[in-house]
C-alpha cells in the first residue's frame, strides 16, 4: 500500500531531503569548526559517512520505486500525476544534495548529479498550465 499511496511517497520524499539537508548542515559546521583550514572529510565522523551512504542509496532506491508509479500514473488519466512527479522532484533534490559533496573531485559522482538535473529539467518541462495548482507547496521549500 505505502508504494501506491501518494502520501507515503510524498513523506519518504521529504525525509530524504530533510536527511540530506541535515547531512550538507553537519558537514558545513565541521568546515566551519576547523575554519575550512583543513578538509572537512577530514574531522567527519564514520558516523556521518556512514549515514551518507545508507541516506543517498535510500533515497536512490526510492526514486527507483517513484518512477514506474509516476509513469504509470501519467499514462492514465489520473490526477495523481503531478503529485507523483512532485515526489520524484523532491526524492531527486535529495540525490543532488547528497553527490554535490563528492561531485568536485570525483568524475562518476559530478556525472551523476548532471544526470539527476537533467531529469529534473525532463520532468518540468512537462508540466502543463493546468498542473501548476497542483502542485505542493512542499516544493518551495
Amino acid at each position: 500500500m505505502a508504494k501506491n499511496s501518494v502520501v507515503s511517497m510524498r513523506a519518504r520524499s521529504v525525509y530524504f531531503l530533510y536527511q540530506a539537508l541535515r547531512l550538507s548542515r553537519m558537514r558545513m559546521e565541521a568546515a566551519y569548526e576547523t575554519r575550512f583550514q583543513t578538509s572537512d572529510y577530514e574531522v567527519l565522523s564514520s558516523d556521518w559517512f556512514a549515514k551518507y551512504w545508507e541516506t543517498l542509496e535510500d533515497a536512490t532506491a526510492h526514486v527507483a520505486i517513484l518512477s514506474p508509479q509516476m509513469l504509470k500514473t501519467s499514462l492514465s488519466v489520473d490526477p495523481r500525476a503531478v503529485p507523483s512527479k512532485v515526489c520524484m522532484i523532491i526524492a531527486m533534490a535529495a540525490q543532488l544534495e547528497l553527490y554535490r559533496h563528492l561531485a568536485p573531485g570525483h568524475v562518476d559522482t559530478r556525472n551523476k548529479l548532471l544526470n539527476v538535473v537533467c531529469e529534473i529539467v525532463d520532468l518540468t518541462k512537462g508540466f502543463k498550465d493546468e498542473d501548476f495548482v497542483m502542485l505542493d507547496p512542499v516544493l518551495g521549500v
